[in-house]
């Protein structure tokens, strides 16, 4: 037993020496390296509060953020966001069908509701109600006295129904706000209901991006097809990429933490539109929007509003009004 115990002894010191160690290199890289941390927290205040993702876009590297500052001399963007997420039910909106989307197994979960079949009649399911309401009282939205489903009518390959069937003038929460983390707050000006499309592949395309530039053909998957969404609207109250993409994390957080939405943007789960105009400081005119459709990353929203804002500055001398469209962001994979 004595030497039992020595044996642990010698095992305990050995333990403390290794830690020592290590903890000794530790302070001698840092040592060495001058503290990369510490020199970043203390070259910038707004990180050692906690705040280094909500500052200026001054911050940002590269050319285009000169140019951001030159354009904010003069000009004040006006940007809105439409957010779509999918909601967390075992089946799609109006039909008993598995809202699991399977890629592998395209065209599995469907049936002749969510194909559009002649004759066949929806019926809302309970649960997207109840996580639509959930959401629009997390966002601080009134909820609607009464409940109104429209059509949306439209034509095009992903939607089988030609209509999409949504709210209109009646949607389940509205005049909502969501409070960013370091300050400042986004209006919500709506929340409503409405299914998903269904996916299409494009093949053979000119992009890695797999678009629908140069494809030969397309192949459609139903599975997503009729899946529930819920579209947050929010009030023109964001004015640069950044703050557009800290909003969009924040409500990622918030439909994550009520569990209505995992809001994997990866997979499409949550997808948002960002609408960008600019007007001169000063003035309440509001110019024609431009979208940009469809972005799946916080990274692709803050880049691709600033290069927008930046787009259209070169422009606003040059014409009385903005152009409507609709641009899509691609980023280069190098």
């Amino acid at each position: 037993s004595a030497n039992r115990a020595t044996i642990l002894k010698v095992e305990l010191k050995m333990k403390k020496l290794s830690l020592a160690l290590t903890f000794a290199a530790m302070f001698h890289f840092l040592s060495k390296s001058e503290s990369f941390i510490g020199r970043f927290a203390m070259k910038n205040k707004s990180c050692r509060l906690g705040m280094s993702s909500m500052t200026s876009t001054k911050r940002k590297r590269g050319k285009s953020n000169k140019e951001m500052d030159k354009v904010l001399e003069k000009y004040e963007p006006v940007i809105g966001i439409e957010i779509h997420v999918q909601l967390l039910t075992n089946s799609k909106a109006y039909c008993s069908c598995k809202s699991l989307y399977a890629p592998n197994e395209p065209n599995s979960n469907v049936c002749p509701v969510c194909m559009g079949e002649p004759g066949a009649l929806p019926v809302p399911n309970r649960k997207v109600i109840e996580l639509a309401a959930k959401t629009a009282l997390a966002l601080n939205c009134k909820i609607s006295d009464s409940l109104k489903w429209d059509r949306k009518n439209y034509f095009y390959p992903d939607t089988p129904k030609n209509y999409q069937i949504t709210q209109y003038d009646n949607p389940i929460g509205s005049n909502g706000t969501v409070q960013l983390p370091f300050g400042g707050k986004v209006g919500i000006q709506r929340l409503h209901m409405e299914e998903d499309s269904a996916k299409m592949n494009h093949q053979n395309s000119e992009s890695s991006s797999g678009s629908l530039s140069g494809s030969l053909y397309s192949l459609i998957d139903f599975n997503r097809a009729g899946i529930p969404l819920a579209e947050i609207v929010s009030e023109p109250d964001i004015t640069s990429g950044l703050s557009a993409a800290e909003y969009g994390k924040e409500l990622q957080r918030i439909l994550r933490y009520i569990g209505a939405s995992d809001g994997n943007m990866a997979e499409g789960s949550m997808r948002l539109d960002v609408n960008v105009s600019i007007r001169e400081k000063g003035s309440n005119e509001l110019r024609n929007k431009v979208e940009l459709k469809n972005l799946n990353s916080f990274r692709a929203v803050q880049e691709s509003t600033d290069h927008e804002i930046i787009r259209q500055a070169k422009w606003h001398p040059k014409v009385p009004y903005t152009i409507p469209r609709i641009n899509f962001y691609f980023t280069k994979v190098v």
